[in-house]
């Protein structure tokens, strides 16, 4: 990744650090979300938030 990027070996290693630090800070907000509304429902929810993306990809610019 350093040659494709042209970075130095440090800042690649922040990639990894960088998404565990995200994961423990949404943990925890996720989980009370989850007690309140439920889990089935907060999954439905990451779901169809995903496929959004997907649904508009293929549609023109213009």
């Amino acid at each position: 990744m350093t040659g494709e990027f042209l970075t130095s070996a440090d800042l690649v290693d922040w990639i990894p650090t960088a998404y565990l630090l995200a994961s423990a800070i949404f943990l925890l907000p996720f989980v009370k979300v989850a007690d309140t509304i439920g889990q089935r429902k907060l999954f439905l929810a990451g779901c169809g938030d995903g496929r959004l993306p997907c649904r508009c990809g293929p549609l023109p610019a213009s």
